[in-house]
């Protein structure tokens, strides 16, 4: 794949991944679940704004620009809104739409950082770089939606931690 293809593909999977979100976030009831989601879908779009800028520039000049690479979600500002969610999870209306798109969510996100990463193997300089850099900001994603839907499921894990021990003792 070369690079021009890789940066449509990219643009794709970026595209697909804001709409879930957006579509999720409609749907959600509670006020902390839509700004997660609604903060993701905004990421997912500057992505596909960035990669798009690359593409053109690509087209035009046969060259990457030196625009900065998207942002990361902030790990605090998520964690707070899956601390909210826990707390209130007794109190929530029918969270299925929820965890159906996060569960959705999960799986672009982990296809999401595979392409990256493939696609950042074969490339070199500022172009595998710039793959590279998709990779975790991807990779945070997934594990920020992981995180959202086991605080909805209480599977008992929030971020790799007992959230939901008994306090017995």
């Amino acid at each position: 794949m070369n690079l021009q293809e890789a940066l449509e593909a990219g643009i794709g999977y970026e595209t697909r991944a804001r709409d879930l979100y957006r579509r999720a976030a409609e749907q959600c009831p509670d006020p902390a679940g839509l700004r997660l989601l609604s903060q993701l879908a905004d990421d997912e779009e500057g992505h596909r704004e960035h990669l798009a800028r690359q593409l053109e520039r690509w087209r035009e000049a046969g060259e990457l620009d030196d625009a900065p690479a998207p942002r990361v979600l902030p790990i605090a500002a998520a964690a707070k809104v899956s601390a909210e969610a826990i707390a209130r999870r007794s109190a929530r209306s029918d969270p299925r739409n929820e965890i159906e798109a996060l569960q959705e969510a999960l799986v672009i996100e982990r296809d999401t950082s595979a392409f990256y990463r493939r696609v950042a193997g074969s490339l070199e300089g500022r172009a595998r770089d710039l793959f590279k850099h998709f990779v975790e900001v991807e990779e945070g994603h997934f594990h920020l939606v992981a995180a959202q839907l086991d605080a909805l499921t209480g599977v008992g894990k929030w971020f790799d931690l007992d959230a939901f021990m008994s306090q017995e003792g």
